[in-house]
């Protein structure tokens, strides 16, 4: 098993926008927070899982806001594929999310 901390993620709303012409690109405050939880992992040297995994996701926020979690799940999962935690976020690898 393997455990990594990260900061709590942007939503999903937050994570895309539209540039002039259409193109979706992600914004800035996803890049900051995909920055930051890049740091975390290198920082807690979170080994790597091959194959198939079980995801726990626990979500402590960092106020009282009322947060729709899985406008979470996005964000996580690609922080641990980019931090190589994980080989991919399809179903073939992630069976499970708890």
């Amino acid at each position: 098993m393997t455990t990594v901390r990260l900061p709590f993620p942007v939503t999903a709303n937050r994570r895309l926008t539209k540039a002039k012409g259409g193109r979706v690109i992600l914004t800035e405050a996803y890049r900051a927070w995909k920055a930051e939880a890049a740091q975390e992992i290198m920082a807690q040297r979170a080994r790597p899982v091959a194959g198939e995994v079980a995801v726990r996701l626990e979500l402590v926020p960092p106020d009282a806001r009322k947060r729709d979690a899985d406008n979470t799940l996005k964000c996580v999962l690609d922080a641990l594929v980019a931090g190589r935690v994980i080989e991919d976020d399809s179903n073939k690898v992630v069976r499970e999310i708890n």
